[in-house]
């Protein structure tokens, strides 16, 4: 075992042990405990002694072990409709790989004129596609797509192998790994941690934030990473010269080699645009009017966020593409292969956060934080949440 394992192993319920038994006379019983197992699930959460989903049920076992919930309420944020919300898109991502509409999309877009009239217009045009797949797909698979191409469309051009081209090429990869990062916020579904965000939100701090209202922010913010990420790699790598017709002409074979829509493709972009429609008119349709009209009520009771996954979702397992064989656009085989794991930790993670507020550990932890560091405005509380969240993340 290697030794951040192996320390990480025995650190987790050394430190539990100690928190258990060290006096704590502003905690109730529940809470004290509750901080013993939060401490011991980010210890093996940061060393990975075992993968970070079982971390996440080790801390809901032990929650219910310690009496510190019910197996109910432990378990009953598994079943959260935002892990529904994280199914549903999940399995339209996998019909968008699946198919191959990801890379049709992308070359569709980079055989604009535009696109490859220099370096710099290829690193943004390439992060701009990136960046639009992400807003719908997880950050990495977005990448794991995007990545292939990029580096294809450096061989065509030479660049992998002229030392003055490594620049560009590194700018490259970077732009297309952050822009992947950056495209993740700028809707709920775009990132596992929007869905999160939502749900706290909504369950803890009874303030509700639909599809549309979260992409007024989050889209502006994201497009805005998205530029300063260019000007800082062209700024950085002193991108310069011409592509010719060698990039131009790879993306138009490797287009060209995708043939027709399939029927697949087909099935899989018109259930996107209809998710994307029944996730932003709501919200669109309460700002225009008001949330208490009778269209965005309707949609509230009867078409949430997480049942508009669900409907996209099993519609592809409905729509055929070839109905004598008795083929569909995607199959539960390749269904299951979505991450579970994710799923898992996440529903974990909301365990564990609603058993801290029932608790009132979060709050005592919330002042403590505020205490130690001074804060005493709305920004300053946001500055220290940004800079924990940065550290933790890292």
């Amino acid at each position: 075992m290697p030794a951040k394992k192996a320390i990480g192993f025995l650190l987790g319920p050394a430190l539990f042990a100690l928190i258990v038994l060290w006096p704590m006379p502003g905690l109730s019983r529940s809470a004290h405990l509750l901080a013993g197992v939060f401490v011991w699930a980010v210890v093996y959460w940061v060393t990975e002694v075992v993968p970070l989903p079982v971390t996440a049920l080790i801390a809901s076992l032990l929650s219910v072990l310690l009496g510190i919930g019910s197996s109910q309420a432990v378990l009953a944020a598994y079943a959260d409709p935002i892990i529904f919300l994280f199914i549903g898109s999940f399995i339209l991502a996998a019909a968008f790989q699946e198919t191959g509409l990801d890379r049709r999309v992308a070359f569709a877009l980079l055989r604009i004129p535009w696109a490859t009239r220099s370096p710099g217009a290829l690193l943004l045009t390439m992060g701009g596609v990136t960046w639009a797949i992400s807003l719908w797909v997880s950050n990495t698979a977005t990448t794991a797509i995007m990545l292939p191409i990029g580096i294809g469309i450096l061989r065509s051009t030479g660049a992998l192998d002229d030392s003055k081209e490594q620049g560009f090429s590194i700018a490259l990869m970077l732009m297309l790994a952050w822009a992947a990062s950056t495209g993740g916020i700028g809707t709920p579904v775009g990132s596992p941690p929007n869905l999160i965000a939502l749900s706290m939100l909504r369950g803890l701090a009874g303030r509700p934030l639909t599809f549309f209202h979260w992409m007024l922010i989050g889209f502006p913010m994201a497009l805005l990473m998205l530029l300063l990420c260019w000007v800082l790699l062209r700024h950085r790598f002193r991108i310069r010269g011409e592509l010719g017709e060698v990039a131009r002409t790879y993306i138009a074979r490797e287009h060209a080699r995708l043939g027709r829509w399939s029927a697949g493709e087909r099935n899989v972009f018109g259930v996107f645009l209809l998710a994307v429609a029944l996730w932003v008119l709501p919200g669109a349709l309460a700002l225009l009017t008001s949330p208490e009209a009778a269209i965005p009520r309707f949609f509230e009771r009867r078409l949430p966020e997480a049942m508009v996954a669900l409907l996209a979702a099993v519609l592809l397992f409905l729509l055929p593409t070839d109905l004598r064989a008795g083929r569909f656009t995607i199959s539960w085989q390749r269904a299951v292969d979505i991450d579970w794991g994710t799923i898992l930790l996440f529903g974990g993670g909301l365990s564990l956060g609603r058993l801290m507020f029932d608790t009132k550990l979060a709050e005592v932890l919330g002042t403590g934080i505020v205490e130690l560091s001074g804060a005493n405005s709305v920004w300053a509380l946001t500055a220290v949440a940004i800079v924990l969240g940065i550290i933790l993340s890292e």
